[in-house]
């Protein structure tokens, strides 16, 4: 093989020394410049008869990097009439050339860290072109210097008494964001990927100065979008001061009048509870009481505390008082055993949380009425000298069994009327418990289900309120909602609460919920 390849080589020099001599030869015979024309015929012949291709470049190799550029060399290929230069190739488009004496070629505008496919074949100048040598060359990691852009309307979501969840719009980057940090009142409060956070241990009823930054991969930080917030109020646990110089400030047979000095309170005294012994006799948000229905000549223990609007309420102050003598028996008529007739038509004429008041058609006696007894299940409960009483120092929402007679002033007395009638409803001031268990449910672009297990309430829960980024949007008696028109592939905070008949509310529970993707989205995210 290596000696035809040199007998080839060596027919081809003497055929071209043949040539060449032909030419001069055929120049001496003609006048000044007639061999030219002749000799680039003989050249154009024997470029037409080549047909063979350049040798493929060798040793294709990278010898210099940037970050928008790579620079390859080669060595020469070989051509049995010579090679005429090189064609560059990037990702198969051509790109550039160069002569037949260069073998190093730049590829610039390129992108920094990313991979090509370079390429370089030969060439001679009968148009024949050598096989491609290929290699793989990168450009060098691209240089970030630009810090994200500052996150944009940072808004408060959703607070209680010892937390805030704050929002804010993406931040863009050339290279891309990573994440966000979030300050509070200049201190670095956490980290994350979303763009919601929430805060916790915070005071309540504190106002705090919250910022949001942007961060990306080569450390750079935006400015801090900034935003005022303040978590609730602080829960009143403190109780008010127990009412002072509580005093009698008049008595008869039947009733004994109080009054007090205001009782003091870190948010304000609601009212005042007043006790005939241990049982309620009633409230006021006033500093006195009257307490009725006592029976005549009898000491009672009356008791006052004050309470707040959060339910809490002071020790009692007590005081002994006494009602009236009960009237002396007058002369008794000789021989008078006849009793009043029965009270008639006896009616509840009214009625409140504490107390029930009766009427009736008065007794008619022989001798005549002298008044009337009052019962209250079957116990004494006092007297009165008009056909009607008012029962106090009821507990409320109970049932009660109250009977009227008449007597005389010989003693005789009639039969008893009953009726049983029934307190108002206590005041309902305990919210009902925070709604537990919240979970998402369905899942679309636009709709996102949630569902919870169903409060307690010691009278009864009346139904939810719906919370959506900490505004109420609707309600529902049912453990379930489904919230629609939404944005699809977004996250919003989701809250529940519960709520009773009497307007107490309990604390909102929340959640983080998110629609699902959008479609035809064809974006892929950044490479890590």
């Amino acid at each position: 093989m290596i000696r035809r390849k040199g007998l080839r080589r060596s027919t081809l020099l003497i055929g071209l020394l043949g040539l060449i001599s032909a030419l001069l030869v055929t120049s001496s015979g003609t006048a000044e410049g007639a061999w030219w024309p002749k000799r680039k015929l003989a050249l154009k012949r024997t470029l037409a008869a080549d047909r063979v291709a350049p040798t493929k470049p060798r040793g294709l190799t990278v010898v210099a990097t940037t970050a928008a550029s790579v620079t390859v060399s080669w060595r020469r290929s070989s051509d049995r009439v010579g090679v005429a230069g090189y064609i560059v190739y990037r990702n198969g488009v051509r790109i550039g050339s160069t002569g037949r004496t260069t073998t190093r070629y730049v590829a610039s505008s390129l992108r920094c860290g990313t991979s090509y496919q370079i390429a370089v074949q030969a060439y001679d100048r009968a148009g024949n072109r050598s096989a491609r040598a290929v290699v793989l060359a990168a450009t060098s990691s691209c240089v970030d210097t630009q810090p994200p852009s500052v996150p944009g309307n940072v808004a408060q979501t959703n607070v209680t008494s010892s937390s805030i969840t704050i929002s804010w719009t993406p931040s863009t980057d050339n290279m891309g964001v990573v994440g966000y940090e979030v300050l509070s009142d200049g201190v670095l409060a956490g980290s994350t990927a979303s763009t919601l956070f929430a805060l916790t241990a915070l005071r309540c009823g504190a106002m705090y100065t919250i910022g949001v930054r942007a961060l990306d991969a080569a450390g750079h930080r935006s400015a801090a979008a900034s935003i005022l917030v303040t978590t609730a109020g602080c829960p009143d646990t403190s109780a008010p001061s127990s009412p002072s110089a509580l005093r009698v400030t008049s008595v008869n047979q039947t009733s004994v009048s109080v009054r007090w000095s205001a009782s003091t309170d870190d948010r304000g005294v609601a009212g005042y509870g007043v006790y005939r012994g241990s049982a309620p006799a009633g409230s006021t948000g006033a500093t006195s009481y009257t307490v009725g229905s006592l029976s005549c000549g009898t000491s009672y223990v009356i008791g006052v505390d004050a309470y707040d609007a959060a339910g809490n309420r002071s020790g009692r102050s007590t005081i002994t008082a006494t009602t009236s003598q009960c009237p002396a028996p007058g002369p008794v008529p000789p021989g008078d055993t006849t009793p009043p007739t029965v009270p008639s038509g006896l009616t509840v004429t009214g009625a409140t949380a504490s107390t029930i008041s009766l009427g009736w058609t008065a007794s008619t006696d022989n001798t005549g009425v002298a008044g009337y007894g009052l019962y209250r299940d079957n116990g004494n409960a006092g007297s009165t000298s008009v056909p009607s009483a008012t029962f106090s120092g009821l507990a409320c929402g109970r049932s009660y069994d109250l009977a009227v007679d008449a007597y005389d002033a010989n003693g005789n007395r009639s039969a008893r009327s009953s009726v049983t009638s029934s307190t108002a409803p206590c005041p309902d001031t305990a919210p009902p418990s925070v709604p537990s268990g919240l979970t998402q449910t369905g899942v679309t672009q636009s709709t996102v289900g949630l569902a919870w297990t169903a409060s307690s309430d010691n009278v009864g829960v009346a139904g939810y309120g719906i919370y959506l980024a900490g505004v109420r949007i609707a309600s529902t008696s049912s453990p379930g909602y489904t919230f629609a028109s939404l944005t699809c592939g977004t996250t919003y905070s989701a809250g529940v609460d519960a709520y009773d008949a009497a307007g107490s509310r309990s604390a909102v529970a929340t959640l983080f919920v998110a629609t699902a993707a959008c479609s035809g989205e064809t974006q892929a995210p950044t490479a890590p």
